[in-house]
């Protein structure tokens, strides 16, 4: 359980940083996905279930943040977990 919270600590505080800090740098096209590599950690080191419904949650939320179609940064945060 403490796994879990740090880890969605974490991709909160990359959400956070992808969706307002790297907009305002002037990176050109380069802009780096930071819940991609959040979400390839769960892949390898949590169970099923809850890396799944984290991976989800996490691709949601930067889906809804990021201003893109809704539901397209989810399902490659599950597809890429």
């Amino acid at each position: 359980m403490k796994r879990i919270l740090i880890l969605l600590l974490a991709g909160l505080i990359a959400v956070v940083v992808q969706v307002t800090i790297f907009t305002w740098l002037p990176l050109g096209r380069f802009k780096p996905d930071l819940i991609l590599i959040v979400v390839l950690y769960i892949g390898f080191f949590l169970p099923p279930t809850e890396g799944g419904v984290l991976s989800f949650l996490l691709g949601y939320l930067e889906g809804t943040y990021s201003g893109s179609g809704q539901g397209l940064f989810a399902f490659t945060s599950v597809v890429a977990w």
